[in-house]
């Protein structure tokens, strides 16, 4: 018999599917050529690929700060050639390898190859919605709300309707966090096929980028968590150790030619090709001489804000941010999240909830990925939001469960109070002829109404709709921004 119940679920990622395909079809449409980041030295490697039919390694002079400022400054003006971008030619092989033919087929004409990332973010938003079932499988609304965080993110729409390798790295990445998942979670734990198979999976992330690299400590911990080895108990330590090889061979045999190749290639046991690259790229901006400029403590700051924006949507080469009262409204909702996901460490902390593995495993992935950004950081000043997005999915439970938190009646109230208090102090403030942002003040009056309306309903069944409706103004902000931002500043 027809399950309403059961149906609904999929129909909702569906829905969320064909909003992401259609606003990515009107991204990768209307985005001139080239005006993602990095995209010409992608496609070059592509077009390499298939002229040269072999792989192509990156050498001095494919970098050159000095042209990719003006080519930039004349937003890819047709009469400036992309031919001499090629910095991107240390990456591995599989992404390019997989849209090789893409480009044989249509002569190198560039939508079609944006179209195809299209399809690599819709799997990742497919898996981010495993995720989540996998995670509260009890509760269809939370595995929604991870893939519409995913969906609907403009800086991520833009990012995946490009050509580049960062979309499969994120799937790949997100299909190992599933496998692991449901690998901890089953019951017959001496069934290692999800495990070789997240090692193979794990292998293929190598092949494509070394944001991927996080899925080998990945591997590690779940099996840790799994067997907990015990020091006075040797034999939990040979299982765990037997285990482990069963979960990393895999990926150690697949990244294997690759790292003799670059190791062959470049000398010095240059296995990812990255002691050649920070060679190539000299003049690439470090951080180092922004902080001899500007000092530790305003580095920091702008960094963190222009990374905050850039992860929403700074179009371009960094060179288009969306308006300022957009990023005013982001910034106080996400502040509302964190604080509904300080609630939520409360009260497990409270009720003495256990830590689960899952919970290890994914706090693990996110800080793992931050950690990498700020590694990269310390060596080149990139304040790209971007570069967290393999973390989109962990990033995507905590919003779920804080936002989640915050449209709990008693929180709602205590959140309703405190917005209502900074409201005042921002008006008092502004009677009394003080600088005060007014677009701050009506935000914080809007969300001080919106979370003390919620007190006035006392029934629990509104909060997965409060939920949902939190993602409409998100997906209004995806649907305008190629019209608003891109179009209108990036057209040569």
């Amino acid at each position: 018999m027809f399950n309403r119940q059961n149906t609904w679920p999929i129909w909702g990622l569906i829905l969320i599917l064909v909003l992401y395909l259609a606003m990515g079809v009107l991204y990768a449409s209307l985005t001139p050529p080239w005006q993602v980041p990095d995209e010409p030295a992608h496609y070059n490697y592509v077009r390499y690929l298939v002229q040269e039919k072999s792989f192509p390694v990156l050498q001095t002079g494919d970098y050159d700060q000095a042209y990719l400022n003006a080519i930039t400054k004349a937003k890819f003006h047709p009469d400036y050639s992309i031919d001499s971008i090629r910095y991107e030619f240390h990456q591995p092989p599989l992404y390019y390898l997989l849209v090789a033919p893409i480009y044989a087929l249509t002569g190198g004409a560039l939508l079609p190859l944006r179209l195809s990332g299209i399809l690599i973010g819709a799997g990742v938003i497919a898996v981010a919605y495993g995720v989540g079932q996998a995670l509260f499988p009890t509760r269809p609304w939370p595995a929604l709300s991870v893939a519409a965080f995913v969906a609907f993110n403009p800086q991520h729409i833009a990012m995946t309707a490009a050509v580049q390798n960062d979309g499969l790295a994120e799937l790949l990445i997100a299909l190992v966090l599933l496998g692991l998942i449901r690998w901890m979670k089953a019951k017959d734990k001496s069934d290692m096929r999800p495990l070789i198979g997240c090692g193979l999976l794990s292998g293929l992330g190598l092949l494509t980028k070394t944001s991927a690299y996080i899925t080998l400590p990945l591997i590690a911990i779940a099996v840790v968590l799994q067997y907990r080895p015990r020091a006075t108990d040797p034999r939990t330590w040979k299982s765990t150790g037997i285990t482990l090889l069963i979960g990393l061979l895999p990926a150690l045999i697949l990244g294997l030619p690759w790292w003799t190749r670059n190791i062959v290639t470049y000398g010095d046991m240059d296995l990812l090709g990255l002691a050649r690259h920070e060679q190539v790229v000299v003049d690439q901006p470090r951080s180092a001489e922004f902080i001899a400029r500007n000092g530790l403590g305003v580095t920091l700051i702008n960094w963190l804000t222009t990374a905050f924006h850039s992860f929403w949507g700074q179009f371009g080469w960094m060179a288009v941010p969306i308006d300022s009262r957009i990023y005013t409204a982001l910034g106080l909702l996400c502040l509302i999240v964190t604080l509904g996901f300080c609630f939520w460490l409360i009260d497990r902390f409270v009720e003495r909830s256990a830590v689960t593995p899952t919970a290890i495993l994914l706090t693990c992935s996110g800080l793992f990925t931050a950690g990498s950004v700020w590694w990269y950081n310390l060596s080149f000043y990139q304040a790209q939001g971007r570069y967290f997005f393999p973390a989109l999915i962990p990033l995507g439970v905590a919003w779920t469960l804080g936002l989640a938190e915050t449209f709990r009646r008693r929180n709602a109230a205590l959140i309703g109070i405190l917005l209502t208090v900074v409201t005042a102090l921002g008006l008092i403030r502004w009677i009394g002829n003080a600088c005060v942002d007014k677009w701050r003040v009506l935000f914080t009056a809007l969300g001080a109404i919106a979370w003390g309306a919620r007190w006035l309903f006392p029934s629990e069944r509104i909060e997965p709709w409060l939920l949902g409706l939190t993602y409409g103004p998100l997906i209004a902000l995806c649907a305008i921004s190629p019209f608003l931002f891109i179009v209108p500043y990036l057209t040569p």
